[in-house]
Parts: C-alpha cells; sequence; structure tokens
C-alpha cells in the first residue's frame, strides 16, 4: 500500500499553527508505523522499527516502547545463535551488516536502556544469547547511560552474566569521578567471577586491580595509574585460589594458566607475599604439565606484548625491495604504506602503494588512501586538494562518499557544482544498478545544500536503482575496502554501513527546502522496500516535529 493522497493533501494547505503541524507530523508518523509493519521480511522489519523508534521516542516514548516491542517480536523469529555462528571460515577482514541478528538485538538493548531499565530486563528474558554476550552488552550500556540508578540496575545486571573487557572499562570510567562506587562494582564482580570460577573475568579484573599487569587479558594503559594495594591483595588471593581449582581438573592444561601464574608472581611478592609459595608450587605442577614448546611459545608471546617491534617505514621498503617472493614484498609493502598513512603522510603513502605488484590490492590501499586524504584536506578547509583527492577513487561509489565529505565542508557554490558534475559523470559510468543506487543516494543531502532540484533528483534516481535491484539498507558491500596481503589485513566501511542515516538525511533536508511536502511526500512513497518507506515518512514526520520544538 503506498502512500495515500489523503495524507499528501493535508500538507498542502499553506501556512498552519504549531498545534496542526504537530498534528499533522504525528499523522505521518503514524503512517509510518502502519508501513513499516507491511515488511514481511523478520529482519528488515526489526531494523525499520528500531529506525522509527529512535525518531519518535523523545517525543513519545509510549510509540517508542512500542516500536521496540515490534522489532522485538520480528527478532524472536530468528535464530540468534546460527547468526553468531557464521563468522567460522570468514575471511580475516569482515563486515558487520545492520541486519545481523546479534547487531539488531544490540540495538534494541541500545534503544531500550535510553527509555527505560525495565524495558532492558524486559528484553533480556526474550533474547536467546549467552551469558558473556549479555554481560558485555549491558556493561556497555550502564557506561552510556546518564542517570545513577539505571547505570547501578545495568551494571547489576551485567555482573550477573559476565565480567568483561566493558565492565572493566566503566571501572576506569568510574575511577576518578565516583572512585568509591567503583571499588564498590570490583568486589562484586570479583566475587561473582570466583564464584563461577571465570577466569576470562577475572583476567580482565586483573587490569583494574593491579593496571598494567601482563595477564592473558590485558586492558590497553597507556599510562598506568599505581595498583590500589588492598584491592591488589584481594585480587591476588582470588585469582591464584581460582587458578589452584582449575589447573587440578585442566585437560590438557591451558597455556594461559601458565602465563598468569609467571606474570601474577611478581606482584604477589609486594602485595601478597604469603601467596608466593602457593604460587610456585602450582607453576611446578603447571609446568610438570605442558610441552616445552608449549611453554617456550607462551614465554614469545608475552616477550612480543611487552617489547612489541616499533615497525619503521624505511625498515619494511627495504626488506620489500630485498624480498624476491612476490607476496612477501606486498605484504612489507602494504605495512609502510599504512604505516604512513596512519601518520598522515599521504603523499608518501600514494609513493608506497604504487609499488604493490598485485593490482587488486593495490586499487583498494589507494582508494583508502585518497579516502583518507580527503577527508583530512576537508578539516583543513584544503577544499581543491580534497577535491582532487576524491576524483582520484577508482570505485565510484566510494568516490561519491568521499565528494558527499567535501560538499559538507564546503560553501563555494561554484566549485561545488563542478565537483558535483565530475563526480555525477563517474557515477553514471557504474554497470551496477544497486551500488549506483548507493552513490547517488549518498550525494542526494549534501547536494541539496547547494541545489534543492539537483538533489532531489539524486534522489529519484536512487530510489528508482533500489528498486529495480530491490537493495537493501546494508552499505557494507562493494564500496567497503578489505586488504590482505600475507601477515597484514585491514579494512574499512566507506560511508555508512547502515544506510538509514543517510535515507533520514537525505528527506529531512528535502521536507526543510519543501515546507508544504508537495516533492517530499510523493517521493517517499516511491520506495518500494516497506522498511525503506516506513524511515523516509518518518524522517519527513521528524522533520515537522523538529519545526514546532
Amino acid at each position: 500500500m503506498k502512500f495515500s493522497a489523503v495524507i499528501i493533501v493535508a500538507f498542502a494547505f499553506g501556512q498552519v499553527g504549531v498545534q496542526e503541524v504537530k498534528e499533522q507530523g504525528l499523522a505521518l508518523f503514524d503512517q509510518a508505523e502502519l508501513t513499516v509493519k507491511q515488511e514481511s521480511d523478520p529482519a528488515r522489519l526489526a531494523h525499520g522499527a528500531l529506525v522509527l523508534a529512535s525518531l519518535i521516542k523523545d517525543i513519545e516514548a509510549s510509540r517508542g516502547e512500542a516500536l521496540l516491542r515490534l522489532a522485538a517480536r520480528a527478532l524472536s523469529k530468528l535464530d540468534f545463535i546460527a547468526e553468531q555462528g557464521q563468522a567460522g571460515g570468514m575471511p580475516r577482514v569482515t563486515f558487520r551488516s545492520p541486519y545481523d541478528v546479534d547487531r539488531l538485538w544490540e540495538k534494541l538493548f541500545e534503544e531500550s536502556a535510553e527509555l527505560r531499565v525495565e524495558l532492558v530486563r524486559e528484553f533480556l528474558a526474550e533474547v536467546k544469547a549467552d551469558d558473556r554476550w549479555k554481560g558485555v552488552l549491558l556493561a556497555r550500556l550502564a557506561r552510556s547511560v546518564r542517570e545513577a540508578r539505571a547505570m547501578e540496575e545495568l551494571v547489576e545486571l551485567s555482573l550477573a552474566h559476565a565480567v568483561s573487557f566493558s565492565a572493566v572499562s566503566l571501572l576506569f570510567d568510574l575511577r576518578g569521578r565516583d572512585p568509591e562506587r567503583g571499588r564498590a562494582i570490583f568486589r562484586a564482580a570479583l566475587e561473582r567471577a570466583v564464584r563461577r570460577g571465570d577466569l576470562d573475568g577475572l583476567y580482565w579484573l586483573g587490569a583494574y586491580a593491579i593496571p598494567g599487569v601482563n595477564l592473558p587479558n590485558r586492558f590497553p594503559l597507556t599510562d598506568p595509574p599505581a595498583p590500589d594495594p588492598v584491592l591488589a591483595r584481594v585480587y591476588i588471593r582470588a585469582l591464584v585460589d581460582v587458578l589452584s581449582q582449575v589447573a587440578v581438573w585442566a585437560n590438557p592444561m591451558p597455556a594461559h594458566i601458565y602465563r598468569a601464574l609467571v606474570n601474577i608472581r611478581p606482584h604477589a611478592e609486594r602485595f601478597a607475599p604469603d601467596r608466593v609459595p602457593q604460587i610456585d608450587s602450582l607453576l611446578a605442577f603447571v609446568t610438570s604439565r605442558l610441552s616445552p614448546r608449549a611453554i617456550a611459545e607462551a614465554e614469545q608471546r608475552d616477550l612480543e606484548r611487552v617489547s612489541p617491534e616499533t615497525e619503521k617505514i624505511e625498515d619494511l621498503e627495504l626488506r620489500a625491495q630485498l624480498a624476491r617472493d612476490e607476496k612477501i614484498h606486498d605484504d612489507l609493502m602494504a605495512r609502510a604504506a599504512y604505516l604512513a598513512l596512519t601518520g598522515k603522510d599521504f603523499e608518501r603513502a600514494l609513493r608506497l602503494a604504487a609499488k604493490l605488484k598485485d593490482r587488486g590490492v593495490r586499487a583498494e590501499l589507494r582508494d583508502l588512501i585518497h579516502l583518507r586524504a580527503a577527508a583530512e584536506l576537508s578539516e583543513r578547509g584544503q577544499w581543491e586538494h580534497a577535491a582532487e583527492q576524491a576524483l582520484a577513487i577508482e570505485q565510484p561509489e566510494r568516490l561519491a562518499v568521499a565528494v558527499a565529505g567535501v560538499l559538507q565542508k564546503l560553501s563555494d557554490k561554484d566549485r561545488a557544482a563542478l565537483l558535483i558534475a565530475q563526480a555525477q559523470a563517474r557515477i553514471e559510468r557504474l554497470q551496477t544498478s544497486a551500488a549506483k543506487g548507493r552513490a547517488f543516494l549518498y550525494l542526494a543531502g549534501p547536494v541539496m545544500s547547494f541545489d534543492v532540484d539537483q538533489g532531489r533528483f539524486l534522489l529519484s534516481r536512487a530510489i528508482e536503482m533500489f528498486n529495480a535491484t530491490r537493495a537493501d539498507l546494508n552499505g557494507a558491500r562493494e564500496a567497503a575496502i578489505r586488504i590482505e596481503t600475507g601477515d597484514f589485513a585491514t579494512g574499512s566501511v566507506v560511508g555508512s554501513y547502515d544506510l538509514s542515516s543517510v535515507v533520514i538525511e537525505a528527506f529531512k533536508k528535502l521536507a526543510k527546502a519543501d515546507p508544504e511536502l508537495i516533492q517530499a511526500l510523493p517521493l517517499a512513497a516511491r520506495w518500494e522496500s516497506a522498511e525503506i518507506r516506513a524511515i523516509a515518512q518518518a524522517a519527513i514526520a521528524r522533520s515537522l516535529l523538529e519545526r514546532v520544538r
């Protein structure tokens, strides 16, 4: 069912009062809700409902909650475990999709936490995820909420499931602003980890009790603070007790127990000397159960972590030039180029990338360098150089993303017009309609800042191509950059991995330029995907509601 003419006419009567505009915005949001419910695919329905909830929850919380429950019902039809298990056999560089079931659940919890913690509890009972996934997610949510009571509830929920990296991140957040609360959370987490025999959680907690300690799970700290002697002593005793229990029954013996004992011993000498004999005895037992090779590998891993080799561009380039094997050459040269890129030496990075022998890897790396350079030069206000870098990108969809970024920083209409014309000509060469549709979608919003009619034309072209290919809002497709050469691997999503934000931006800009919505509403109605049509309608509704806030 496409957008009804009755609603379109309701917006065409010219100037109306504030209350009328609000009512019209809510009526249009009603239409968006009806539209998203027409979506037959559960993942798309859940995603669309979550996007709509994010647009309305701060205006009408009850509507937001209803949409979150709609998303949860859709997600209950999908197999969470199967989605989690798809990682095996994948390339080293992979990208998330906005339709990944675990990601949709994460988004559901994020939106719920911004409304009420009770919603988090409600949905927690429905998701078929393991305790570690729940613990990590809840700790991350606890870091994001502002209200103290909500944070405490989320921390309690998190620790009931697992102690994770996110939980330790929260502890370090609290270290400066509420140290007493941080210590209380640490003790509660330690008690639960000991009760569960959770060595993984205990290794994470060690990073807080003894900052900088080299345990198997290591928290990255550039300048570790001094340990709290009381917490360190309590922690060491707890860790050694659990290590003793696990080691007795372990078969085969895990090497991480050896690493933990070796690295905690110096701290035990300082903070818990009474436990050193127990550590030495346990270490002798563990060593007797491990092969010399396993011990050597464990010691090598610790050495590499404590004293990482600092790579230099010059050394990598020289080693590449001396390499006889093409794969080794490209691996070293790609690492050198990437180091130059991270240092924002774009010219040097491009020069090094040009020496790669593999044509595909060379093209990917050059596009990555041009993308980063265009973004950086735009920030510096070097428009001409930024445009040159953007237009040098080989893959047209990536080019559109880079040009859109430059346009957002540009104010000169003449320069913008020239850049838009050049980008559009390149995009027209694309053979794939889906990629061309995404490229035009990326450009539509930024182009509207200079020429509404042209931006609307690009948006219309994008819709036409999305419809022709039945494309969804996954932005991590052909444009994503994946580079793998020997030991070196890196990747980058170009643009947005979730194109809903791009659709929203384009339709909000169009609605702002078209106050009576004569053009915006019919254009939104042209999306054949119920999910995307609903998001476009909701974006227009949000634009109306923002006028009267």
